[in-house]
């Protein structure tokens, strides 16, 4: 572990809500992910391309032969990765893989560290190709031909009730497979099972979410038997801020129950108005990162995946790390009578979620994720883990 994530770490230890100067410190937090050209260069020294403390000319110079030796033309923007910041999409990140002639491993390590995504997603057919040809050591240009010679099936369809074909069953079978023209082959005849993506995944998701909000499931009893009551404060009713009373007996939404994970249903929301999703209350906020925020969990995006619909790779992950986090700890609330750890809970709450994010494809959590963070933040030495999470929520409510 580099000093970077040591300093998260250790500042996610030493937080605490009741401190004097809680909030300055979460801002602090929000402040220090490093941004895209940062990350870069940290990956680079580490994996001994450059030499500590290199210039931003001499790592942009290091790029341009790299990518140009590759017989890869340089990203026309690359000057502004360390001007403006900017940071990269997913095609300009595999090109990069392919330029520093990182193996499969590497490739992952560089999309989970320094691009805070995914790697290789086993549904789609171009980076089925970019995964073969790295694992076999193909040039770009090796790559790119192959993708020419196949009629590229875009993952935008709504997932089928009927057989599926997961991820994991496609990169067994890519595996196999020893020859460019057999991948072809390959790609060409089972062309219909690239047309949705997330399989695994929204499986997950659709069951978690039937133990948490079905008929007796975990958030009605957990607000039944644990979760105070608040009576209605006549003074500030109507504002943003006015608590307003909850009452066992009302009918269960998605929304209600999402409000409920976050700890956010005794709060009068009139402030969103009509939306259904929290970015009148995540955006330009001091205490999140625009990372965190983008694609938070929302109730859009909640149900687009229990219908199968086609949504990002963001939206989905981020989704599965919510609503597990709350699974594990309302479980543990409903079966020991309070929200207290006990011993090896945080460390396994945190695998549980490492478990299912690599079995649908997904990185596992890293704590320079600022998503990722506020997670972990909740896990580290913490004795209440889901109401530490709300409390960071309910705080981002009431910040300005």
């Amino acid at each position: 572990m580099g000093k970077y994530t040591e300093d998260l770490e250790e500042l996610s230890f030493e937080l605490d809500p009741c401190d004097e100067g809680y909030e300055e410190r979460l801002v602090e937090a929000a402040r220090g992910f490093r941004p895209f050209d940062e990350a870069l260069v940290a990956f680079l020294v580490e994996k001994d391309f450059l030499q500590e403390g290199v210039t931003p000319d001499d790592t942009l110079s290091f790029i341009t032969d790299a990518f140009k030796n590759a017989g890869i033309e340089p990203p026309r923007n690359r000057k502004k990765w360390f001007t403006e910041h900017k940071s990269i999409n997913r095609k300009t990140a595999f090109e990069v893989c392919f330029a520093l002639g990182l193996d499969e491993e590497r490739s992952e390590d560089f999309f989970r560290r320094v691009c805070l995504e995914r790697a290789f997603d086993g549904h789609d057919m171009t980076e089925i190709v970019y995964r073969y040809a790295i694992r076999t050591g193909l040039s770009y240009k090796q790559a790119i031909d192959i993708i020419e010679k196949i009629t590229i099936v875009k993952p935008d369809k709504k997932l089928s009730e009927g057989q599926v074909v997961y991820t994991d069953m496609i990169r067994s079978e890519v595996d196999e497979i020893d020859s460019e023209d057999e991948l072809i082959e390959y790609l060409t005849e089972n062309s219909a099972n690239f047309e949705y993506n997330h399989a695994t995944a929204i499986g997950y998701i659709r069951t978690m979410w039937d133990e948490i909000a079905g008929d007796g499931g975990l958030a009605v009893r957990e607000r039944e038997k644990y979760e105070p009551s608040y009576q209605e404060d006549t003074e500030n009713y109507g504002r943003v801020d006015g608590r307003v009373q909850i009452t066992a007996s009302r009918e269960d939404s998605l929304w209600d129950i999402y409000l409920q994970i976050l700890g956010l249903n005794h709060i009068d929301m009139k402030k969103l108005g009509t939306d259904r999703s929290l970015k009148p209350i995540l955006k330009n906020r001091e205490l999140m990162h625009p990372l965190a925020e983008d694609s938070f969990p929302d109730r859009d995006g909640l149900n687009k995946v229990l219908n199968g619909e086609h949504v990002s790779h963001e939206r989905v992950r981020k989704l599965l790390i919510l609503l597990e986090f709350y699974r594990f700890w309302a479980r543990l609330l409903l079966e020991n009578g309070d929200y207290a750890v006990k011993g090896g809970d945080l460390s396994r709450c945190e695998q549980s979620i490492n478990n299912y994010l690599l079995d649908s494809g997904y990185q596992s959590l890293y704590i320079g994720n600022p998503y990722d963070w506020m997670i972990l933040y909740s896990l580290a030495n913490s004795e209440n883990p889901l109401m530490d999470f709300r409390s960071f929520i309910n705080d981002l409510y009431y910040s300005r």
